[in-house]
């Protein structure tokens, strides 16, 4: 801010003092004038009170001047000004003190969602790759690409795109939703349908077991949790076992028969970007699945739970409301 616009304000702010002064003399002058006293007596009180006046107003123009110089350069160097002198101003610091806080503990909970975000989209690059060059690999070896190979590792890039969409369309989530009264195997069946190459490539059998029941949810969402819960139980499931879908009252079961995750690792399934025992020994996890399949499960009101024992399976576990759920 110039100079010039800095004494216009203060000036300013000195006109209530000022134009209050004059309205008082002017008031004892009539006063004077109206019980007969000689107007000395007011000119006398105009010659002793100019000087305190001016006193005062200098005093206030140095002392606010100086707390504008020190804002200004407070501000310009990031940092909070010297606490100012008087219970108004000192009530106004005090709030300009929480607003910092604030604004400082918001800009490192922006600092730390950044860095997960790009810790995230590190290992997905990384994950993506690995059909990317399964692929390469399997065209520079082969005159002609299996369809079968071709197929998963297709399937593979379009699971991993689509965890990437879905993690950023987080931020937005209840903007993209849509609840309707769906049946459990209409989603479930196209999702088995669309990964029948896992299944069939590591001889996995589905087990299906449905009652006729509808739930109240959104289907896309609700679709993409299954999709992710399927998708990692055929992923860590063993070859020639088998994977069973099961309604039971008001909970959809995915349980397979595959290598388990260790005790130690399930109270951290959900966390993001973790990936347990299981995902450092087949080094192509992101840890990011669960995380989001938890988060849109809480936003859809229902909720996920998972229970495993080492080397025999895993069984994940989506538990709806009773007031979304009905029975045909």
């Amino acid at each position: 801010m110039k100079i010039k616009a800095h004494w216009k304000i203060l000036i300013e702010n000195q006109l209530p003092l000022i134009f209050g002064y004059v309205g008082l003399t002017l008031m004892f002058w009539g006063l004077c004038a109206l019980y007969g006293v000689s107007n000395q007596v007011a000119i006398d009180l105009v010659r002793f009170t100019w000087i305190p006046l001016a006193v005062v107003v200098g005093y206030r123009l140095i002392t606010q001047y100086q707390l504008m110089k020190n804002f200004e350069t407070s501000f310009m160097e990031q940092r909070l000004p010297p606490k100012p002198h008087g219970p108004l101003m000192g009530y106004y610091w005090q709030y300009l003190v929480k607003e910092q806080a604030q604004y400082a503990n918001e800009q490192q909970r922006l600092q730390n969602q950044l860095r997960k975000k790009t810790d995230y989209l590190k290992l997905w690059s990384h994950e993506i790759k690995l059909p990317l060059t399964a692929l390469q690999l399997l065209a520079e070896n082969q005159a002609q690409v299996p369809s079968n190979d071709l197929q998963q590792q297709l399937q593979f890039i379009n699971h991993q795109l689509e965890l990437l969409l879905n993690y950023e369309r987080l931020a937005d989530f209840h903007h993209d939703l849509a609840f309707k009264w769906l049946s459990v195997e209409q989603i479930v069946t196209p999702i088995i349908q669309e990964y029948s190459i896992f299944f069939i490539n590591k001889g996995i059998t589905p087990k299906l077991s449905f009652h006729r029941a509808q739930v109240l949810t959104d289907k896309k969402w609700l679709r993409f949790v299954i999709k992710q819960l399927v998708f990692n139980a055929l992923k860590y499931s063993t070859s020639n076992s088998s994977l069973e879908i099961l309604w039971d009252g008001h909970r959809l079961m995915i349980r397979d028969h595959g290598i388990g995750i260790a005790s130690e690792d399930l109270p951290r399934v959900f966390e993001p970007g973790f990936t347990g025992h299981n995902g450092r020994q087949q080094q192509a996890a992101t840890g990011m699945g669960l995380y989001i399949s938890k988060q849109v499960i809480n936003q859809l009101g229902e909720k996920m739970t998972i229970s495993s024992t080492l080397k025999e399976g895993t069984t994940a576990t989506i538990i709806f409301q009773s007031a979304h759920i009905k029975t045909l």
